[in-house]
């Protein structure tokens, strides 16, 4: 799979870029990376699939990544997937339908159909 990151750093915490950027992983996770061969390209036109490189909301302060919108724009601009990591305790509602968002904690009645519900159960 051919995965587009914006140019994540070497330390990046967003853990899907786990297998490609391992630097300072989150231990808690280790156990649900499957192993698998990832490439990274350096254009998003060659991608399968485009991963935004920072949570949406910094896990400790809520505050929002606007740039965050910038990415949907561009992976909407040549058609492709994007995957956005939204998991933290804030409940406000990210409003990009043509990414896959990932949360945590949805309250059923307000989930989106572009909303993925994280399931880190052991």
């Amino acid at each position: 799979m051919k995965i587009y990151t914006f140019n994540a750093s070497d330390n990046n915490r967003v853990e899907i870029l786990s297998p490609l950027r391992p630097k300072n992983r989150d231990q808690i996770f280790h156990n649900f990376i499957a192993e698998t061969e990832y490439t990274e390209v350096n254009s998003i036109q060659e991608c399968d699939v485009a991963i935004y490189p920072n949570r949406a909301y910094n896990p400790e302060t809520l505050v929002f990544d606007n740039l965050v919108f910038d990415a949907a724009e561009k992976a909407d601009k040549y058609s492709k997937p994007l995957i956005i990591d939204a998991t933290s305790d804030s409940d406000e509602f990210l409003n990009i339908p043509t990414a896959s968002i990932l949360r945590c904690g949805l309250y059923k009645s307000l989930k989106n159909p572009f909303e993925v519900e994280c399931d880190i159960r052991s």
